[in-house]
């Protein structure tokens, strides 16, 4: 009886081992299972993107900088020198030019004076009692000499019309006279006609003198006389006032007439003026040689105050700074097909510690038409990127430096990069 119990216990023992080992092999089927679904749906969602790696070098944005001076002049004052950080429109080295100041110095002041001149001729046309001046010229000397001019010649015109005005009423007195005398000749013609008239009858009745007769006659012939020749001298007069009168008139127009004729005159040359003044001031100007952009001065041509620059010479070289950087780069051919201008990159500056200070966020914006071939070296693309300087004044990037370049390609899933070499390979043996 113990014997069959043995037995029975050994039995169900092996059934529960049994039962065991089904149970761990399906649950190890299932996690394999499930670590399998797991892993191809992280490889089929994870996206990893490709780069097309190289090593390029910053260059300037813009070409650097010739600074030239285009008249010459002799140097008074050098404000940089080689290494130093300049801004825009800084100066940079001041060049005398005593010939063009002086002109320019010249021609304002002949400028002023022609300005003053005519707000006098101005008051000369409209008659008025004082001139009004611009207000920038109200501490010009030209002004007194103006004003003087203007009392001198009002006060020569005054006297002119005075003169015309007394020669006016001269001949006006003298015309009044007249015509006064013949009134009254007139007036005695009629007494010596009736008196002769009378002497006439008397004589034919014989009660008068032949010598009366010819006194009569004679009076009247007198009388007749003045009275013709009062008619001959009154339209003189009339004439001589008349031509008087003109006389004033054109006095007073041709002050006005000479004064807008002058002034047209001085306007004309005022305009030619300012035409020469702002070349003069453009020249002056380039006095202060300043720099066209903000840079860094890389060489310097001159370094003597007093020395001489010939015209149109180099002053210095500036490598122009700027928020952007350029940095050209070399493309594989093979990964030409992938980069286009737009295409997103990497740039890692070499002189600074990647792991400290980051990358710079870069876009490519030309590449070159065709691949370049030097000697000894593999033929390339060359590729210009631009990238924002994100490190900041304290850590420049300044033309000359190395950079790793990554620029993005294409993304793809894990599970394409780990099918990729399959489906190729399949592809190429079914082709054979």
């Amino acid at each position: 009886m113990f014997a069959i119990r043995s037995s029975s216990k050994r039995s169900t023992d092996s059934v529960d081992e049994t039962d065991h080992e089904f149970k761990t092999h399906r649950a190890l089927i299932v996690v394999l299972f499930v670590g399998t679904a797991a892993l191809l749906v992280w490889s089929s969602l994870t996206t990893l993107t490709g780069v097309a790696r190289s090593t390029g070098m910053v260059v300037p944005f813009t070409q650097n900088q010739i600074i030239q001076h285009l008249e010459g002049g002799i140097v008074s004052e050098i404000d940089v020198k080689e290494g130093d950080k300049v801004e825009k429109n800084q100066v940079l080295v001041r060049i005398e030019d005593a010939v063009a100041r002086s002109n320019l110095e010249q021609s304002i002041t002949t400028l002023n004076a022609k300005r003053a001149a005519v707000s006098r001729l101005e008051a000369e046309i409209s008659d008025a009692s004082e001139i009004v001046f611009p207000e920038d010229l109200s501490s010009s000397p030209q002004i007194q000499n103006e004003l003087d001019l203007f009392q001198q010649k009002k006060q020569q015109h005054v006297e002119e019309l005075l003169l015309l005005d007394d020669k006016i009423r001269q001949q006006e007195i003298a015309l009044q006279g007249y015509r006064q005398r013949l009134e009254n000749q007139l007036k005695e013609r009629e007494i010596s006609a009736e008196r002769l008239k009378g002497v006439s009858d008397l004589r034919d009745m014989g009660a008068a003198s032949k010598s009366e007769m010819l006194q009569a006659m004679s009076a009247f012939q007198e009388n007749q006389t003045k009275i013709d020749d009062l008619n001959h001298d009154i339209p003189q007069t009339e004439a001589a006032l008349s031509e008087a009168k003109r006389q004033r008139t054109a006095a007073l127009l041709k002050v006005k007439s000479e004064a807008a004729q002058e002034k047209n005159k001085l306007l004309t040359e005022i305009a030619q003026l300012h035409a020469s003044i702002a070349g003069l001031q453009d020249r002056a100007s380039r006095a202060e040689v300043r720099a066209p952009v903000a840079g860094i001065v890389n060489k310097m041509m001159i370094n003597t105050v007093g020395g001489v620059v010939a015209p149109g010479s180099p002053i210095m070289e500036l490598v122009p700074t700027s928020d952007v950087i350029a940095i050209e780069a070399q493309l594989s051919p093979q990964d030409r097909a992938q980069i286009w201008p737009g295409t997103k990159a990497v740039v890692k500056i070499t002189a600074y510690d990647y792991s400290v200070y980051g990358a710079l966020p870069a876009e490519v914006v030309e590449i070159s038409p065709d691949v370049v071939k030097e000697k000894d070296k593999d033929a390339y693309f060359r590729v210009r990127l631009n990238a924002p300087n994100v490190l900041g004044e304290k850590h420049p990037v300044i033309p000359g430096m190395m950079a790793n370049v990554d620029m993005m390609t294409r993304q793809y899933t894990v599970l394409n990069y780990i099918l990729s070499p399959i489906v190729n390979t399949m592809d190429l043996a079914l082709r054979q």
